[in-house]
């Protein structure tokens, strides 16, 4: 399991929609490499990161069934693309700690207080 885990943080992007709180709509998108994230036998890592909030725009007055071929089997649309609506500063950690080994009985729970 924690081979998997380490393997899932190494390979894997968070991705992260930025909302409007007031108006509930969508501002934007952003996205960091959980890589940072792995601690290789440190006790604990943070890692702060400055990313761009992006968003999808459309142009309402372009009438068009084609686009731009940008390479093998990718399309850009005309009339769509991607704006840069502001910057997210976002700080992760990863702390770890010893699992217990051993389990505790019911002898060692506090007397309940319900009568």
């Amino acid at each position: 399991e924690r081979r998997c885990f380490a393997h899932y943080l190494a390979v894997q992007t968070l991705q992260i929609d930025v909302w409007d709180g007031d108006s509930l709509l969508l501002i934007g998108s952003a996205a960091v490499q959980m890589k940072h994230l792995l601690r290789q036998g440190r006790p604990a890592v943070q890692a702060s990161h400055e990313l761009e909030v992006v968003a999808t725009e459309y142009e309402q007055d372009t009438m068009v069934v084609s686009g731009d071929v940008l390479g093998f089997g990718r399309v850009k649309p005309i009339g769509v693309h991607s704006v840069v609506k502001g910057r997210l500063h976002l700080t992760l950690a990863n702390v770890g700690h010893l699992c217990e080994q051993k389990v505790r009985g019911c002898s060692t729970l506090p007397p309940s207080r319900s009568r």
